[in-house]
C-alpha cells in the first residue's frame, strides 16, 4: 500500500525537466565550493620575514680504540703444505691474542694466489691470512703486537672512536649546536631591527667524524727478526667531530 502511494507521488511530481534542473543546481553548488577553495588557497599570504640559518659546531676528540692488522704469508710450490703452515701460525696467534686482556680478536681475509713465470706457467702459490686486533688498552695491544710480530707482520693500523665515546660527544655537541643556532637567530633579529623571532623549522644533522690521524710509522715496523720482541709503541692523534643545526626563523 505504502509502496503504491510512493510510486504514485513520484509519477505525479517527477519529470525529466525537474531532474535536469536538480542536477544543474548540484553541479553549480559543487563548482562554487571548488572555486572558493581555490581562491582561499591563492589568497593565503606567504609568511613574511623568514630567515634561514645554520650553525656548525666542532669539538676535538681523541680516538680511544687502536686497530692493528697483522698477517701471516708464505710462498712455495706445495699449496697444501703452505696452507697447513699458515693455519698453524694463525691458530697459535689467535690463542695468544684471545688470552690477552682487553683485546678484541677478529680473523680477517684469507687468500691463496698462484704465482706465474714469464711464460704464464704456474710455478708456485702464495697463501696469506690476516688477524685484526682492537683494544682501548694501547699498552696491552702494543705488547701483544710486539710478541706476535715474531711470526706475523704488521700490514695495517689505525684508530677508531668507540660508540660510547661518540655518544657522549654527540650529546655535548647537540646542546652546543642548538645554543649556537639560537645565538645566530637572536643576532639576526636584533641586527635587522626586530624584537624577537619564532622558530619555524629546525634540522639536526648527525654528528660526523673527520678523518682521524693515523698511527705513527713505528706501528708499521715488522719485528719478526727480534729475539725478544719489544712492545709496539701506540699513540693516537687527535681528530674532530662536527654537527650542523639548520632551519628557518620568522622575525617578529
Amino acid at each position: 500500500m505504502l509502496m503504491t502511494k510512493a510510486t504514485d507521488f513520484f509519477t505525479r511530481f517527477w519529470s525529466p525537466t525537474l531532474g535536469v534542473n536538480v542536477i544543474k543546481r548540484l553541479c553549480a553548488v559543487a563548482a562554487t565550493v571548488l572555486c572558493a577553495g581555490a581562491t582561499l588557497a591563492q589568497t593565503t599570504p606567504e609568511p613574511l620575514n623568514l630567515v634561514r640559518l645554520d650553525a656548525v659546531v666542532y669539538a676535538p676528540i681523541t680516538p680511544d680504540t687502536a686497530v692493528i692488522t697483522m698477517a701471516a704469508e708464505k710462498s712455495g710450490a706445495d699449496a697444501s703444505a703452505i696452507t697447513q703452515h699458515i693455519n698453524k701460525i694463525m691458530g697459535d696467534a689467535v690463542r695468544e691474542a684471545k688470552a690477552a686482556s682487553g683485546v678484541e680478536t677478529l680473523t680477517g681475509n684469507s687468500s691463496t694466489n698462484q704465482q706465474y713465470d714469464t711464460k704464464g706457467n704456474v710455478i708456485g702459490w702464495t697463501v696469506r691470512s690476516d688477524l685484526i686486533l682492537k683494544s682501548k688498552d694501547f699498552g696491552s695491544l702494543g705488547k701483544l703486537s710486539g710478541s706476535l710480530s715474531q711470526s706475523l707482520k704488521i700490514v695495517g693500523s689505525g684508530f677508531e672512536v668507540s660508540r660510547e665515546l661518540k655518544a657522549r660527544e654527540d650529546a655535548a655537541l647537540l646542546q652546543q649546536g642548538l645554543q649556537a643556532f639560537q645565538a645566530k637567530a637572536k643576532v639576526a633579529a636584533q641586527t635587522l631591527g626586530f624584537s624577537g623571532y619564532a622558530i619555524r623549522e629546525i634540522n639536526i644533522q648527525q654528528a660526523q667524524l673527520e678523518q682521524p690521524n693515523q698511527p705513527r710509522p713505528m706501528m708499521m715496523m715488522a719485528r719478526a727478526a727480534m729475539a725478544d720482541a719489544a712492545p709496539v709503541q701506540i699513540e693516537a692523534g687527535r681528530t674532530a667531530i662536527n654537527l650542523t643545526v639548520s632551519g628557518s626563523i620568522q622575525l617578529k
